[in-house]
């Protein structure tokens, strides 16, 4: 064992996970894989229901060998009871008495934060951990259980969501001693937002480690016992939005167009993704006799790695498809979300759900070549922005950046200590 790992031996790493957080969950995992070879314990905190099912599955899926401590935080704890205080009365808005409603929006919240801070504390005092990491500060028992780790002087790391810090999420409040950005892009929204450059990282993303290792062959034989499909066919990978009221039809409409378009054509394999918020992965597929819908938690990236094109509209897919060499085409819808400047890079094809079946066409005839999509320059800068580096060390970056912020954060201002005082 190296010399600088002694002193952390047999301590705990906590990281804080919630429901539909499967990529954060592999990215743990992958950290607590090497954290493991020098007999560094992990804990798990699942601060949703249903986690732990999630976690255990991950770790055969991945062949990981490790056996980490999991906490079911609903399950395993007691509450205490707090009574409700009364705020000031007669708080106006145009007229309206606004006051019942904002005593009972505080109340809930003082209430939870109060009922769970002696099982928080204790938490804590028994894992007696060097670190916690998070990917989402807007839950509210995140939220608590950080404010306590910051209370107790235990470095706080945060390791972004989806891929990391972007333009929707620049508005959120700073609580880490470090911020672990995947990409030069996560790093400048990081400095956009106000933290100083000594709290950020350029770590690149643990799935890139990953993700590295994947041979394609291997991995379409899996797929194809899996769903008893045929090897030989092309597969066109479909990715959809959230099965929300917004996007139910729009979504079945997508999968529509395109299964009346490849209904006889069998040289393809209709494949739909539904998006990981979504339902179950029947909810619009029964009708359509050619899609074949797996189900939302299966991997994404091992779909990527086998699909020859890749239909989707405007999401996180893009970067991972890009690695892949998808040729990939983004529906163009007007949405609110600010996205990254993905579009900038030129290495997908934007069209507007009226032009797909333009675009299938040329897909059946065989006219699209890879430099209809994007040139390997542009290729190159986007990854260079979008995901820093595929070296087989982004893990490794993360887990040094865990001994540097144990040993140097106490001697350091943290960002943002008005929030333990508030």
């Amino acid at each position: 064992m190296e010399l600088k790992f002694e002193k952390y031996v047999k301590r705990n790493i906590i990281f804080l996970v919630r429901e539909k957080s499967r990529i954060s969950i592999r990215r743990y995992l992958l950290i607590s894989a090497l954290l493991a070879k020098h007999d560094i314990q992990s804990c798990y905190i699942c601060i949703s229901k249903n986690v732990k099912s999630d976690i255990e599955y991950e770790i055969v899926d991945m062949q990981l060998n490790i056996s980490p401590i999991i906490i079911d935080y609903e399950n395993n704890t007691q509450k205490t009871e707090t009574k409700n205080f009364v705020l000031q009365k007669g708080m106006f808005y145009k007229n309206v008495d606004l006051s019942e409603r904002v005593n009972k929006i505080v109340n809930r919240h003082y209430q939870s934060f109060r009922n769970n801070e002696d099982s928080i504390k204790q938490l804590l005092d028994r894992v007696n951990p060097l670190c916690v990491f998070y990917d989402l500060s807007i839950i509210a028992l995140s939220r608590m259980i950080l404010y306590w780790a910051r209370r107790k002087k235990i470095p706080l790391l945060s390791m972004e969501h989806g891929e990391g810090i972007g333009e929707q999420y620049s508005n959120l409040p700073l609580f880490a001693d470090r911020y672990i950005a995947y990409s030069r892009y996560n790093r400048d929204i990081y400095q956009r937002m106000g933290v100083p450059v000594e709290h950020i990282v350029v770590t690149g993303d643990p799935m890139n480690d990953y993700t590295r290792t994947f041979d394609p062959s291997e991995i379409k034989r899996n797929f194809c016992k899996k769903f008893d499909s045929d090897f030989k066919k092309k597969i066109i990978l479909i990715c959809l939005k959230p099965a929300t009221d917004e996007f139910m039809q729009l979504n079945k409409d997508f999968v529509c167009m395109l299964s009346n378009i490849f209904a006889h054509d069998d040289k393809f394999l209709l494949v739909v993704k539904p998006h990981v918020s979504g339902f179950s992965k029947n909810y619009v597929f029964e009708e359509f006799s050619n899609i074949l819908a797996v189900e939302k938690d299966y991997p994404l990236s091992r779909l990527l790695c086998i699909a020859a094109y890749v239909f989707t509209y405007m999401s996180s897919v893009i970067v991972e498809s890009i690695y892949f060499k998808n040729k990939m085409f983004v529906i163009n819808r007007e949405n609110t979300i600010a996205w990254p400047p993905w579009h900038h890079f030129n290495v997908y094809k934007k069209i507007d759900f009226n032009e797909i079946p333009q675009q299938v066409r040329l897909i059946q005839e065989e006219r699209l070549t890879q430099e209809y999509f994007f040139s390997e320059e542009n290729r190159r800068q986007f990854l260079n922005y979008f995901r820093f580096a595929y070296d087989g060390k982004s893990t490794q970056r993360v887990v040094d950046e865990i001994f540097d912020v144990h040993d140097s954060f106490l001697t350091k201002k943290r960002i943002n200590d008005c929030f333990v005082h508030q």
